[in-house]
C-alpha cells in the first residue's frame, strides 16, 4: 500500500490536506493515479510533464502550479509527497560516505 500525502496551498498556507492511497504507483500509471486524487478532491487535474514524475521518483515528491492547469483553481501549489512507513527499507540516497565506500572508487 503506498500513501501519498496531497497538499494545496495559497500564498504558503496550506488550505487542503489528505492522505491518498492507492495500490500501484509507477511512471506509467501516475497520471491515472492524479486523475484519482483530483477527482476526489473535486479540483481539476494538472498536466503531468515527465518532469513531475521523475521528480516524484527521484525525491519522492513533485509540485503542481497554477499554470500546470488549464482550469482556473483556487490555490497556488499541488503538492504531491510520498509518504514512506516504519517498515518501509531505508532509503540510503542520503546517507553519508564510508571510508571503504571511498576505497571501491579509488
Amino acid at each position: 500500500m503506498i500513501k501519498i500525502w496531497v497538499q494545496t496551498r495559497k500564498k504558503d498556507k496550506l488550505t487542503r490536506s489528505v492522505i491518498y492511497e492507492t495500490e500501484e504507483l509507477s511512471y506509467e500509471n501516475f497520471d491515472s493515479v492524479l486523475r484519482d486524487i483530483c477527482n476526489s478532491l473535486d479540483i481539476p487535474t494538472p498536466i503531468a510533464l515527465s518532469s513531475h514524475k521523475r521528480n516524484f521518483e527521484k525525491f519522492n515528491i513533485t509540485k503542481f502550479v497554477k499554470s500546470d492547469f488549464i482550469e482556473t483553481v483556487d490555490f497556488d501549489t499541488l503538492i504531491l509527497e510520498w509518504v514512506k512507513d516504519k517498515n518501509d527499507k531505508k532509503d540510503d540516497r542520503n546517507k553519508p560516505f564510508t571510508y571503504e565506500d571511498v576505497l571501491k572508487f579509488a
